[in-house]
């Protein structure tokens, strides 16, 4: 195990546990001293530079614009179950747009191409999703387009509806 499932793991064993309990930081007592935090990464050298460097400094604006355009256009949905669905499938896209792994690959030059092809399809489908509820045009076609997209890109759809807008 490892990760999320390796710490549930530990907190069901801690909760069986008759020696044991779990506590927030706040309730044990007050901090003994401040934490410095530093920078780390299992990026190359433990810094970031694999993400962030002279190669992806390009995506990174773009990931920025896409921040911006997904907060702007959740203002145009009106409610309807197609709306709703359309800015569901935004923030799908601006958190694939936002993967680290089109960073990681442009810099190691691992599938470079295929990294840039997919960073990009993915800015294309939030554009286009944003500019479809800005200008309300909201037909069958972008129906049938809204349905294939929601299903290539088929994932957190258990949280979405209500969670995350």
């Amino acid at each position: 195990w490892e990760g999320v499932s390796w710490l549930e793991e530990v907190i069901k064993e801690i909760h069986l546990s008759s020696e044991l309990e779990l506590a927030l930081p706040y309730e044990v007592g007050p901090a003994k001293h401040e934490a410095q935090v530093f920078e780390s990464s299992w990026g190359m050298g433990g810094k970031h530079y694999v993400w962030d460097n002279n190669e992806t400094a390009w995506m990174w604006e773009i990931i920025k614009k896409a921040g911006k355009e997904y907060e702007a256009l959740k203002k145009f949905a009106d409610g309807s179950d197609v709306h709703r669905l359309a800015v569901c499938q935004a923030l799908k896209e601006l958190m694939l747009i936002q993967s680290s792994d089109w960073l990681f690959m442009v810099s190691n030059n691992l599938t470079r191409d295929y990294a840039m092809k997919r960073f990009f399809e993915h800015y294309t489908k939030l554009l286009r999703l944003s500019n479809c509820l800005r200008s309300n045009k909201i037909d069958k076609e972008f129906a049938k387009w809204l349905y294939q997209i929601e299903y290539e890109d088929d994932f957190f759809n258990q949280i979405l509806p209500g969670g995350l807008i």
